[in-house]
């Protein structure tokens, strides 16, 4: 049996396999990684800007049944929490109000004239899930009233 000094002093045995060059890529290997970077389109566009136009639901405020939520200006106040950078991706389309994505689902809220909040999904395929997205997104389930009382 070793004393566990001379174990300490023990090395591990160095691999006796040759190192591998690395090889350059050949010519042809170079031209197929220049064919994938070459761009789909050459014309240039701003990615930062929506290049499509938002759904005539979020434009025209008629045809938008919009359904209220039980929260008020003191909770949440769109102008002044969707453009501060509290949130990313939504738009300012209309007048108080916003719209954005919140998972799968495209919703717009508005601040309403007597200090309420509304809703409406555009594109959704389960309208209860995208309320339960909705609820989470905004944690509705957290008052900020009753947490400043405290």
């Amino acid at each position: 049996m070793q004393s566990p000094r001379s174990l300490l002093s023990m090395k591990r045995a160095k691999s006796r396999l040759p190192p591998t060059p690395s090889t350059p890529p050949t010519p042809q290997q170079r031209q197929s990684f220049s064919k994938l970077l070459v761009p789909i389109s050459r014309k240039r566009r701003n990615i930062l800007q929506n290049p499509q136009p938002l759904p005539a639901a979020a434009v025209v405020d008629d045809a938008v049944k919009w359904k209220r939520l039980n929260i008020n200006k003191s909770e949440l106040y769109l102008p002044l929490t969707f453009p501060t950078g509290q949130t990313f991706r939504w738009k300012e389309t209309g007048p108080l109000q916003y719209t954005g994505p919140i998972g799968p689902h495209l919703v717009s809220l508005k601040q309403l004239e007597d200090n309420g909040v509304a809703y409406h999904f555009h594109f959704t395929g389960n309208e209860d899930i995208a309320r339960i997205d909705l609820f989470d997104f905004l944690n509705m389930g957290i008052s900020l009233n009753e947490m400043e009382r405290v």
